[in-house]
């Protein structure tokens, strides 16, 4: 017997509301404060399984092959790391935290992936405009209106060296690593139905990119210009024989303006980040003036790769430790690199899974930009996000803390929603597990 609901709401409406209201803790607080966060991770998890459940099989085997593949690494990783010991924070990583957005993914429907893109515009603009009111208060530019209480929920800490480059340490900034680069890729893209409307999406751009400025992060700063440019020539590219509206065609330049004029004002205003993540991009090339952070990193990408070469094929296991090197004393077994930790731990075989499950991740990207042109916006804005997020990753352990792994799943989501969308309106040859459906 099925219980109806006042004001005409459904199980699947609250489902989604609450999904959503985990998101946006998530995404204000991804880190500390476990006794909170783990709970609303857990909150999200059941709540997710009983949406993915009520939607009975509405899921593409491309998505899920993608999400086997990665459970089957952390599972092969476990086997491996028996008796390590940060075996469990890896299995937290690799095995928990998939399963729970894995969940999350298979809840997914073109209106929970409009809901939770609200929810990000509308913290990426909270979050954002926390850091710069707060950063402008610690220098001395405005009183300080963020109150001592709120800058301890929010883990806000501050500091600046002689050259006035403003670094700062915020929970939700993390956070911004994947926003800044989705909702600058919102701004200059076409509008969808599935994203907020495109004042919202540049407010939350322009917001963005100033936090991140002031945030004095290096990698952030270059992945929010880089980003962007590279999605909207694939936007061009794939929209090539389509005719060009005003707005389609003097976005990017109206956007670049936007930019150097921010950087103008900072130069004006004495902070130097954007120097700094140029003379990064820099050493990376160059190899010269590398800062302590970047030297700290080359020795560690040193003694993570020897180590690998230890057992190169079959790896050393989730939670493996470096013998007489660690970053952490507490935790031996984190590191920064994380794509050299993947191949030290679990070998080559690891390796390729991981690669196998990105290869196969882009080729249902690639099907449903052919099957739902429709979706080619919704699906580039949150691409952009995943790929900030797994190219920062590379030098920071975003990914080693849950809370930060959404924007990869949420473009995972929109994947499975426009693959099995398609089956449903056309009946064509787009893998389905299952048929069945309930309605709201």
């Amino acid at each position: 017997m099925r219980i109806s609901l006042p004001w005409g709401l459904s199980w699947k409406a609250i489902g989604r509301a609450i999904i959503c209201v985990c998101l946006a803790y998530i995404m204000i607080r991804p880190v500390g404060f476990n006794s909170i966060l783990i709970p609303v991770i857990g909150v999200l998890a059941i709540t997710s399984g009983l949406l993915a459940w009520s939607v009975r099989g509405r899921f593409s085997k491309t998505v899920l092959l993608v999400l086997a593949l990665t459970l089957i690494t952390g599972l092969y990783g476990t086997v491996i790391g028996i008796g390590n010991p940060g075996l469990f924070n890896g299995m937290l990583v690799w095995i928990i935290a998939p399963i729970i957005y894995g969940l999350l993914v298979l809840a997914g429907d073109e209106r929970l992936v409009q809901l939770i893109l609200r929810v990000s515009v509308y913290v990426t603009i909270v979050v954002s405009a926390g850091i710069i009111l707060y950063v402008a208060g610690a220098v001395g530019f405005t009183p300080q209106l963020i109150p001592h209480f709120v800058q301890q929920q929010v883990g806000a800490g501050f500091d600046s060296d002689a050259g006035g480059t403003t670094n700062i340490t915020f929970y939700g900034l993390s956070t911004l690593v994947a926003a800044a680069p989705l909702w600058l890729t919102a701004a200059i893209l076409p509008h969808s139905p599935l994203l907020p409307h495109k004042a919202l999406s540049v407010i939350a751009a322009v917001f963005a990119a100033g936090a991140t400025l002031l945030a004095g992060r290096a990698a952030i700063t270059i992945l929010l210009i880089s980003v962007p440019l590279v999605t909207w020539i694939i936007w061009r590219i794939v929209t090539r024989r389509e005719r060009r509206s005003l707005w389609r065609a003097w976005a990017p330049l109206v956007a670049a303006v936007a930019a150097v004029a921010a950087v103008v004002l900072l130069d004006l205003a004495g902070n130097t980040s954007i120097q700094r993540s140029i003379d990064r991009v820099i050493t990376v090339f160059s190899g010269q003036g590398q800062s302590l952070d970047d030297r700290i990193r080359s020795i560690e990408a040193v003694k993570l790769l020897g180590a690998w070469t230890n057992s190169p094929i079959f790896g050393h296991g989730l939670g493996a430790t470096i013998p007489g090197y660690s970053r952490n004393h507490e935790r031996p077994w984190n590191f920064e690199l994380q794509y050299h930790l993947i191949l030290f731990q679990t070998g080559l075989i690891g390796a390729l899974l991981m690669v196998a499950a990105l290869g196969i991740a882009v080729y249902g990207l690639t099907r449903v930009i052919r099957r739902r042109p429709d979706l080619l916006p919704v699906l580039l804005v949150t691409a952009s996000g995943a790929a900030a997020l797994l190219i920062a990753n590379s030098i920071n352990p975003y990914l080693q803390a849950p809370g930060n792994m959404w924007p990869v799943y949420l473009a995972l989501m929109a994947i499975n929603v426009g693959l099995v969308r398609k089956y449903e309106q056309t009946h064509s040859d787009v893998e389905v597990v299952g048929s069945h459906e309930q309605s709201d």
